[in-house]
């Protein structure tokens, strides 16, 4: 075929026509002779001018892309599909491909995806395959997103048995190889969100590029986040995943460095295990530093000296709440556990880039896009002329305090705290809890706790209380024939007077005339 092949682009949004206008504009072998807004005039325009493709994306108004391609089938026969979609669903896909798509692309796609979805595309136009042959050739975009839903957990054990016949998957156990950019942080501070995406994305083809090439036969590369990459290494090949591991690290060309961990064998259904296994070990880099491989050697090591997660996770609700003495308190808890086993500059810079990742990563959560998250970002050009531990631990400190403080001061997260807080005083009004014990379920220190409540509610933590307990004596008292004592034991009074002082505080009548005033 000497001439161009022809494109025809489907979707609502005009900035993604435009960008995939702009991806080809340079590809002379491909020219897009027209471009829809919607399933009803995609399918015009395909009856009308008959594309070699058609890129489709699968949400669209007027009529969606599925109703749209098996329309497409009958209008525009020899037209080969390209699905376009920010569905990243194993079900979805299947789907797509059993309606006769030829391939499933995830938004946001890069230039060289498309291009190797074309490519696919015109190998189908001039070998004029049968659609059967089609069906399998696309074979491997469903492969890839069932592999996913496994990584992820998402498929129940009838499910993957019914799909791993469907796949005719025959391998039986493999290694999840998780690589992961080091120091994130870093990169997403000196880069814009665009380019740290195709940063990503440009990784993941390297390294799939290299396996391609080395092994005998195409395993699933996957991307599940952006920094990090999944390689299924399948046991039945013969080079064992740890040297798998070691020649993506040495072979694969890269300024920024990265780490590989190498996850325990486990059969094709628990493969979703030894991502964890994986996960697990890859946290180990803040200990011993990155751009290396760790593996079964290194995990087995890492479990005398395991990364302290729980603080890491109190310290992501204490900058979430705004709780500034409490991120100071548990960022030197965390300090104190891991700095004998800090055995490098490079490992206390790692330990430093991750927790002002996770900082950033609240800050995102909750929204908060300002002129102070850009600074915070800044700011991580210090790091790596920090000379001494302290000097670490300090910038640390001060850093995840000012984030505290800026969402405090926005008011984004403490009512997130308080309505957690209430919540659980609704449920357990009836035991004997005290202050302390909602402020450990927030993860919240008391005196914070209790300002945040009065502001926010209007009540102090033990008016609050005691509102929810006269409230469910009251019902009591009318509902039942419990002695007013009973009641007392049972609203977490230890003393019936002392329920009944507080009772008539609250409501101007004891409990016995304000079940004698009800009857």
């Amino acid at each position: 075929m000497s001439k161009a092949i022809s494109i025809l682009v489907a979707d609502d949004e005009h900035l993604v026509r435009k960008g995939i206008r702009h991806l080809l504009a340079d590809q002379p072998e491909y020219r897009i002779v027209a471009d829809a807004a919607n399933g009803k005039e995609a399918l015009q325009k395909a009856q009308e001018l008959k594309p070699n493709i058609i890129i489709l994306d699968v949400k669209m108004p007027v009529m969606n892309g599925l109703e749209t391609l098996k329309q497409m089938n009958r209008l525009s026969p020899g037209s080969k599909t390209i699905i376009l979609s920010g569905h990243n669903d194993f079900t979805f896909a299947q789907q797509a491909l059993k309606f006769g798509a030829n391939d499933y692309l995830l938004k946001p796609t890069n230039l060289q995806e498309l291009l190797a979805a074309l490519e696919k595309a015109k190998t189908h136009i001039l070998q004029d395959k049968d659609t059967q042959n089609h069906l399998s050739h696309g074979l491997s975009a469903i492969t890839e997103q069932f592999y996913i839903a496994l990584l992820r957990n998402e498929l129940q054990v009838a499910e993957i048995s019914e799909k791993l016949k469907s796949l005719k998957v025959q391998e039986i156990s493999a290694s999840v190889l998780l690589v992961s950019l080091d120091d994130r942080y870093r990169l997403r501070s000196e880069k814009s969100e665009e380019e740290y995406r195709s940063l990503c994305i440009d990784l993941k083809q390297r390294i799939k590029s290299l396996l391609d090439k080395e092994l005998p036969r195409p395993i699933p590369v996957l991307h599940l986040d952006y920094g990090e990459c999944v390689v299924v290494y399948f046991s039945s090949l013969k080079v064992e995943a740890v040297n798998c591991a070691e020649m993506i690290l040495a072979e694969v060309s890269w300024d920024y460095p990265f780490t590989v961990a190498v996850g325990s064998k486990r059969s094709i259904p628990l493969i979703n295990e030894s991502y964890k296994d994986a996960r697990e070990k890859i946290k180990t880099r803040l200990l011993i530093g990155g751009n290396r491989v760790i593996s079964e050697v290194a995990g087995s090591a890492a479990e005398k000296t395991p990364y302290p997660e729980e603080l890491e996770n109190l310290i992501s609700k204490a900058i979430r709440f705004g709780d500034c003495d409490q991120v100071k308190s548990t960022v030197k808890q965390m300090f104190d556990a891991v700095a004998c086993h800090l055995t490098s500059a490079e490992a206390w810079t790692h330990l430093c880039y991750h927790l002002l990742e996770l900082a950033y990563s609240v800050l995102s959560d909750l929204e908060v896009f300002s002129n102070e998250r850009i600074s915070f970002f800044e700011k991580s050009g210090e790091i790596p002329n920090l000379s001494s531990a302290e000097d670490v631990r300090y910038f640390v400190t001060r850093n995840l305090v000012d984030i505290a403080a800026l969402i405090r001061s926005m008011n984004t997260g403490p009512s997130i705290a308080i309505r957690k807080a209430i919540s659980y005083i609704n449920e357990n009004y009836a035991n004997r809890i005290a202050l302390q014990d909602v402020a450990h379920y927030t993860c919240l220190s008391p005196n914070y706790l209790s300002q945040l409540f009065k502001q926010e509610t209007g009540k102090s933590f033990l008016e609050y209380l005691t509102h929810c307990r006269v409230e469910a004596a009251k019902k009591l008292l009318v509902q039942s024939n419990l002695a007013i004592s009973e009641i007392a034991f049972k609203l977490g009074y230890d003393m019936p007077s002392y329920f009944s002082e507080v009772f008539k505080k609250s409501e101007g009548i004891t409990p016995s005339q304000y079940r004698k005033g009800s009857k």
